[in-house]
């Protein structure tokens, strides 16, 4: 009896790591919409590249990053959904401005949340942070799914599956639709599903 409940369990734990519906593979890291700047470069920044930095970029909530070259080419992004994204787009967006032979595009600063830890977790921007503790309130089964850029909930569905299924398909809509041709569209994932 014992070796045959045992196998049950097995098998209930296996069902549970290949269901669409499981539990997340990563935690989900929340922050408390503090802000910092953090910087990456000792770069001397100049004219309109400084004047950008002062007065635009440091205007972002978190996760933001500022990308320069040293022959005033510049360009900054914010509102991601992690760093690793903001450093990876907007150097390649930085990049694209470049002509040939100019000098390499470096990451000069970020922003990030004043208690962030380097790790695994999905995280979110401030205005998805916001979005999410919103999504929690709402009633029925529901989903939030992001990627990078953006996120989508889904609220009130018959059943999980459904609210996951739609919260995709929304997520992964707006993400193709509103994303830069320059920049590789990242499929959305589910964050939280009931």
């Amino acid at each position: 009896m014992i070796k045959y409940f045992a196998l049950y369990l097995s098998i209930i734990a296996l069902v549970a790591l290949v269901s669409p519906t499981s539990s997340l593979a990563k935690e989900l890291s929340l922050f408390d919409g503090k802000s910092v700047v953090r910087l990456h470069s000792k770069m001397k920044l100049s004219g309109k590249t400084k004047q950008a930095y002062k007065t635009e970029f440091r205007k972002n909530e978190y996760y933001a990053a500022f990308a320069a070259s040293p022959v005033g080419v510049f360009f900054f992004m914010g509102q991601f959904n992690d760093i690793k994204s903001a450093y990876r787009d907007t150097l390649r967006m930085c990049r694209a401005l470049l002509t040939p032979g100019e000098s390499d595009c470096v990451i000069y600063a970020s922003i990030i949340p004043s208690d962030y830890k380097e790790n695994n977790n999905i995280t979110l921007s401030k205005p998805t942070t916001d979005f999410y503790l919103y999504y929690k309130k709402q009633p029925g089964h529901k989903a939030f799914a992001i990627n990078p850029h953006y996120s989508n909930l889904t609220r009130d569905y018959d059943t999980k599956r459904e609210a996951i299924s739609r919260a995709l398909l929304l997520c992964n809509t707006k993400a193709k639709a509103k994303t830069p041709r320059s920049i590789k569209v990242k499929k959305c994932e589910i964050v939280s599903a009931e």
